[in-house]
């Protein structure tokens, strides 16, 4: 298949997502920690899989998702200067869960495509080399007869 398929998720999906949030990370610009996203998972992941499903199927990620707070955190050496300082991204829960649903589906497409070029590969190395094949594709076409 040459073509990439995203499979819609599901609630357990999410489910399983939001309890693997990292709980001592910032929450993003909309001031939800993910003890209140926690908390509230069953009520929110069958319609945290709508919108996704949605999403997906339209081929457009929210704009609402799409904003992060970068934050600089220092590095090291002279905290006077701001090249010594690191731009963090900081975002919102959902936009994190929506990429880890997203990140599966592409890492599994990629995954089966990389099979089917080493797949390929292995069945074409394996054929016998015939010097009169490679001559043909190599010598120039001329006018004297054979």
């Amino acid at each position: 298949m040459n073509s990439i398929f995203l499979s819609p998720t599901t609630s357990e999906e999410i489910l399983t997502l939001i309890n693997g949030l990292n709980s001592i990370k910032s929450c993003g610009h909309d001031d939800i920690p993910v003890c209140t996203l926690k908390l509230s998972k069953y009520l929110l992941a069958p319609l945290l899989s709508n919108v996704m499903n949605e999403s997906m199927c339209d081929g457009v990620f929210p704009d609402n998702l799409k904003v992060a707070t970068v934050v600089p955190i220092f590095k090291s050496g002279d905290s006077e200067l701001p090249a010594k300082y690191r731009p963090i991204s900081v975002l919102t829960y959902f936009s994190k869960t929506f990429e880890k649903v997203l990140y599966v589906r592409l890492n599994d497409y990629f995954t089966r495509q990389k099979q089917l070029v080493e797949s390929a590969t292995i069945r074409f190395s394996q054929q016998p080399f015939h010097i009169t094949s490679y001559y043909r594709l190599v010598r120039k076409p001329s006018s004297e007869p054979r």
